[in-house]
């Protein structure tokens, strides 16, 4: 599977990061690899993980991955993955990370997180959106600055994935992109501004982890400024946050009344990604956000 080539630029690079001694001594196939293969390389000194994509598929997503841990962790909030390298070899796109022992979420470590993503979110910006656009899964995210939140979310957010969504044809009906627009329009009714926050932006439970420390990790971002309620709606999409997060978050930097039925309507978009990434299994989904408030 691995090219000579590949294998002596990786081993190289990291004979740079730690020293002459380092050698790759095999790559063992590990889970965390939706979109990439994943990989931990195992040294002689010490272990890494990699991501690796055809370097064509998706142009510059292992940049933008780079981009965005390093965004999150200028936050000194919170912890994410050490990046040791990205780039391209022999057609092949790769990113190194240190490697991480992962152990079991406990209340301490939700509790924690919760803390400190909200201390996160404390982190602001004059505009919404982010100097580079990057990736929500697979599909390209355009973050072009906006000062307007509710403008932002439309044009960068939902546009994008309706229009997908009508030219892979049959995901969505008529009545559906009159049902988004009314609900976003009813939104605009409920929502309460906030100043621009650091979100990691892809917030589901399997793009957290918990070190030997028991501390929280976040990994595979798709970072920008945003309306912080968008990380937190994404928690609730799939489960797996316990009442500690919350709990912790409340106590840290308060949500403002309301939230709940706004992040409804935020996860919209990455229920919209669902449905282009997995087909009509989630128009369901979807349209139970209409029926709720419409």
């Amino acid at each position: 599977m691995w090219s000579e080539k590949f294998r002596n630029e990786v081993e190289q690079i990291l004979k740079a990061s730690e020293g002459n001694d380092f050698k790759i001594k095999y790559f063992e196939s590990v889970r965390g690899g939706d979109i990439s293969d994943a990989f931990c390389i195992v040294g002689t000194t010490s272990n890494y993980f990699i991501k690796v994509n055809d370097a064509q598929r998706y142009p510059a997503m292992f940049e933008k991955e780079a981009i965005g841990l390093h965004l999150l962790q200028s936050s000194n909030a919170i912890k994410t993955p050490q990046v040791i390298a990205f780039g391209e070899s022999d057609g092949r796109a790769f990113l190194i990370l240190e490697w991480i022992v992962i152990e079991t979420f406990t209340s301490a470590a939700m509790y924690d997180l919760g803390q400190r993503l909200a201390k996160m979110h404390l982190s602001r910006h004059e505009n919404f959106g982010f100097y580079t656009s990057n990736y929500m899964g697979s599909f390209y995210q355009d973050n072009q600055p906006n000062n307007d939140w509710l403008s932002f979310f439309y044009d960068r957010r939902i546009k994008p994935q309706v229009d997908l969504a009508l030219a892979r044809g049959g995901l969505l009906e008529i009545d559906d992109i009159k049902n988004i627009d009314n609900t976003l329009h009813f939104l605009s009714s409920i929502y309460e501004p906030e100043r621009p926050s650091m979100v990691h932006g892809d917030l589901w439970n399997g793009n957290i982890i918990t070190n030997k420390l028991q501390e929280p990790v976040l990994i595979d971002p798709a970072a920008y400024y945003a309306h912080r309620e968008i990380d937190i709606a994404m928690t609730r999409l799939f489960g797996g946050f316990s009442d500690h997060f919350y709990a912790a978050y409340q106590e840290t930097f308060p949500l403002k009344r309301g939230w709940e039925e706004r992040c409804d309507i935020w996860n919209i978009y990455p229920l919209l990604i669902h449905l282009n990434l997995f087909g009509k299994s989630y128009q369901h989904q979807i349209r139970n956000v209409f029926r709720r408030y419409l």
